[in-house]
């Protein structure tokens, strides 16, 4: 088997390097996507939540010493059923720290980009050196890969397998 020369091993780096660079460049512009879409709904139903418990609680209170007519009862008690379900709703899909959690996993892939960054102008010495390299930059990718939560995949790769995004 021919030996690799210097200029195969630096066109294998630079190719298998920038193949990863783009496809970890691709899983972080989804997951910020997914966390500003994540904190959108967070704020659609916590502003709604928020406003329905003020409107039933004010209501309730304006008319302590009042008697209520049947009008004012049904429109505090759907006041109040909206403000549960939102709320039940909010706390159960739990957007704010699924938001966060994207953005944390955008910034650890920032950082990945970043190394790849650095090792493209330190090419190894030998095919074997390559290969160790590739391997412990390929833990890491793994590492964030498991810590990721479940995303659409870009043009319905589906899941959020950075793993099978960078074969």
């Amino acid at each position: 088997m021919p030996r690799e020369t210097e200029a195969d091993i630096r066109e294998n780096w630079q190719r298998v390097l920038g193949d990863w660079k783009e496809r970890i460049s691709l899983f972080q512009s989804e997951q910020h996507k997914k966390a500003v879409a994540l904190e959108k709904r967070h704020y659609l139903l916590g502003v709604p939540a928020t406003v329905f418990a003020a409107i039933a609680g004010t209501t309730v209170f304006a008319n302590l010493n009042k008697d209520f007519s049947n009008e004012a009862r049904i429109t505090v008690a759907v006041f109040s059923v909206l403000t549960a379900a939102l709320t039940a709703t909010q706390t159960f899909m739990n957007y704010a720290k699924r938001a966060e959690q994207c953005r944390s996993v955008a910034s650890r892939l920032g950082n990945l980009r970043r190394e790849i960054d650095v090792l493209e102008t330190q090419v190894p010495a030998s095919q074997s050196a390559m290969a160790e390299q590739l391997r412990k930059l390929n833990e890491l990718i793994a590492k964030v890969s498991e810590d990721a939560p479940l995303i659409e995949g870009p043009k319905g790769a589906g899941g959020n397998d950075l793993l099978l995004l960078m074969r």
